[in-house]
């Protein structure tokens, strides 16, 4: 992770930004289940 903190941050800012849109939009329904799985997704994809 080092040196791409950064870049991390403005993907995880990105899919947050994002998964708000939708739901604003009525695409989708923000539950802790779902915020709990991006998270989760997010977070697997820094440390594979």
């Amino acid at each position: 992770m080092k040196g791409r903190h950064e870049r991390y941050a403005y993907t995880f800012l990105g899919i947050i930004n994002a998964s708000i849109q939708a739901y604003f939009m009525g695409l989708i329904k923000l539950n802790d289940r779902d915020v709990y799985d991006t998270c989760h997704q997010f977070m697997h994809g820094i440390f594979s």
